[in-house]
């Protein structure tokens, strides 16, 4: 390694130099071998040598463009729901849309005719562009009336995959209808009670019936990339927290709360097949005759505004492509505007 060549009397000194003489030889014999090797075989058995950045897993490659969806609770022309159903069909997607009640004018001039949607008009009133729309009147509780409404819908469209779930059917009002008993009111306790059912009937039975009978048709097996489906449950900031209401919100709180453990739950057992998230909208203005006053515009941060159905659409619409958000699953994404983080005291 030097020349003229240097004796070197320290006995300590002369190993450490026999030590890199040998790392050395090591390194050369190593980088010839390398050389030599196949590169797949290099790539398997020695990746673990590279200090290059590893690459990130490839993405769930698909297009929504002529992929099934079905949300549920989108009867309402400015609802939630149909805000969703219109902005999923905008990027081509064919969508299954099933509620108990019955759709607004605004809500059937966009659906089709089709043996689960009696309560549809044909075709001619369909819009040149995007993806196609059958409603049926179902309630969501209710496991035979869900899967014949998908099972026909699928069929009326001919499509064999659904690729998207979207849970936001329930009871918009989040208050009980019924007085507590006495001494505490003047309700009847057997009342209540169902009162209280029907929020879980409709909000957390009926997302988990939905799930269930659509995970028949996600796309599984060897063509099918892992975690292609998506499932969102639409929950609420109330499952979270609560404000004084005449009869008490127990039955909204509860069946929000439970669609957030039911989201982690759903997550672990269709892992691979579906990745299911949460999303916790706040304020959302759905009432067409209500117009905010500036002093609710300016409790929210951000944009200082109230939240419309396009809020939601749009995370709903990100959720639901694979490519953006495959790796995301079992999470809960608050879109209040900021409120739920304000720090407030009384006055």
């Amino acid at each position: 390694f030097t020349s003229p060549p240097v004796k070197i009397r320290s006995p300590a000194l002369r190993l450490i130099v026999l030590h890199l003489c040998a790392a050395a030889h090591l390194t050369d014999c190593f980088l010839q071998h390398r050389a030599a090797l196949p590169q797949p075989r290099l790539a398997s058995r020695l990746s673990w040598l590279s200090f290059a950045p590893r690459r990130a897993p490839a993405s769930v490659k698909m297009s929504l463009a002529g992929s099934v969806a079905v949300v549920t609770g989108c009867s309402r022309a400015k609802g939630i729901g149909f805000g969703i159903c219109s902005l999923l069909r905008a990027h081509g997607m064919h969508v299954i849309g099933i509620d108990v009640q019955q759709p607004e004018k605004e809500v059937l001039a966009c659906t089709e005719q089709s043996d689960a949607g009696k309560s549809s008009v044909s075709t001619e009133q369909l819009p040149q562009s995007g993806g196609r729309f059958l409603f049926s009147a179902a309630s969501v509780s209710n496991v035979d009336a869900v899967n014949t409404a998908v099972r026909d819908s699928l069929a009326s469209l001919g499509q064999p995959h659904i690729h998207l779930v979207v849970n936001n059917a329930g009871l918009a009002v989040p208050d009980l209808q019924t007085p507590p008993p006495p001494p505490r009111g003047s309700g009847d306790l057997a009342s209540r009670v169902r009162d209280f059912e029907t929020f879980i009937d409709g909000h957390l039975k009926g997302a988990f019936i939905v799930t269930e009978v659509c995970s028949q048709w996600f796309p599984t097996g060897d063509g099918a990339p892992r975690g292609s489906a998506s499932v969102i449950n639409i929950a609420s900031t109330r499952a979270r927290q609560s404000e004084e209401l005449a009869h008490g919100s127990e039955g909204y709180a509860a069946a929000k709360g439970g669609m957030l453990g039911l989201t982690h739950a759903q997550a672990s057992s269709l892992r691979g097949i579906a990745r299911v998230n949460t999303i916790l909208p706040g304020w959302i203005n759905t009432d067409s005759e209500y117009v905010p006053s500036a002093e609710d515009d300016a409790w929210h941060w951000g944009q200082q505004r109230v939240g419309a159905p396009q809020d939601i659409a749009e995370a709903v619409l990100f959720l639901a492509d694979g490519s953006k958000s495959g790796f995301i699953t079992g999470s809960e994404i608050t879109i209040d505007g900021g409120v739920s983080r304000k720090m407030v005291y009384p006055e």
